[in-house]
């Protein structure tokens, strides 16, 4: 049929044709305001729960009953390295130290660890806990028996449900040579600490599994190895307030304070008498980065002629204390004893 004699550009055909068309344009024009309505609901919707995410990110300090250990009794002979420890005695006598956390966003202000079975008789007073940092303790507590932080509840927190500390069983000692403390002739503090930047969570590996996320970790630590309580006192820069240290405990704070510093000093404003003035500069260990996880083949199947392809998950290394940090932060007590 000839294209000038179809139906519908005649006549009624022809008017036919413009209502359809017109009809389509209408349709057209609805689609695309629902399509534009349903964007921006959805932008409504995304920015509103932004806007609840914000207005519910808690502003509250948040103590943490972090961990504990039975150690024997003596004191550190260094910040730096933890685990050298003179004894008391024998050194068969042990004491419990426990650590306590503040995962919150402001500073706690001050408050008290008490047992559980007696929550009138304070075991640690402390003028309070940063963002970020942990304290680790002794308290004379007899075993079998819980810790519970801020029993008196005088600190708001985001949670209340994450302060106690359950009893940790006394461990069996074996039989090590360790020093014998020597008696200092003037009981006083004794300040010192170490620091450390730019350690990559490995994750348990001893290589760096690049699927998982990159988590760098910056930390420092202060000890006191003296006879008394230490403080209030200062490390800067940039500024970390320390407002009590007691005997045979330790000070950790992660991240935000360290602010790029290559060293920090210790009480620089001399507000210790300590036995020693010259150790109380931290130095920090830059850590280079640990080398990457490379895949390994994969193993043939029952019934496999040979493998048809590579793993892509990264190899099981063994875990390597340089490039552990969790293993090496515990080390260093932040966030442990």
């Amino acid at each position: 049929m000839s294209p000038s004699r179809h139906p519908l550009l005649h006549g009624n055909g022809a008017r036919l044709a413009l209502g359809i068309a017109a009809a389509v344009l209408v349709l057209a024009a609805a689609h695309r305001q629902r399509f534009h309505a349903v964007a921006i609901g959805t932008a409504s919707l995304r920015a509103g729960l932004n806007q609840v995410a914000t207005a519910t990110a808690d502003p509250r300090p948040n103590l943490v009953a972090a961990s504990g250990q039975w150690l024997r009794k003596g004191r550190n002979g260094s910040a730096s390295i933890p685990s050298w420890r003179c004894v008391f005695g024998d050194g068969s006598e042990q004491g419990f130290h426990a650590c306590v956390a503040n995962d919150g966003a402001s500073p706690s202000g001050p408050f008290a660890v008490v047992a559980e079975d007696a929550p009138t008789i304070a075991l640690l007073i402390t003028g309070g806990l940063a963002p970020g940092e942990t304290l680790c303790a002794p308290v004379e507590v007899a075993p079998g028996v819980a810790l519970v932080v801020d029993a008196a509840g005088a600190v708001d927190e985001a949670r209340e449900d994450d302060n106690r500390l359950a009893p940790v069983p006394v461990p069996t000692l074996q039989p090590v040579a360790l020093p014998t403390c020597v008696p200092r002739p003037t009981p006083l503090a004794e300040l010192s600490g170490v620091g450390w930047a730019g350690f990559i969570d490995t994750q348990g590996f001893g290589c760096w599994p690049t699927h998982l996320p990159t988590i760098v970790l910056d930390g420092a630590r202060v000890a006191n190895d003296g006879e008394l309580a230490a403080g209030p006192f200062r490390v800067g820069p940039p500024d970390w307030q320390i407002p009590d240290l007691p005997a045979d405990a330790v000070r950790s704070i992660r991240d935000a304070r360290l602010g790029g510093t290559f060293s920090m000093s210790i009480d620089p404003d001399n507000a210790v008498a300590e036995h020693d003035e010259a150790n109380n500069t931290i130095f920090f260990v830059h850590a280079t980065a640990p080398p990457t996880c490379t895949p390994r083949p994969t193993t043939p199947g029952p019934g496999s002629a040979t493998p048809t392809s590579t793993a892509t998950a990264t190899a099981e290394v063994a875990p390597s204390h340089l490039v552990h940090v969790p293993a090496a932060v515990k080390a260093f007590g932040l966030g442990g004893p």
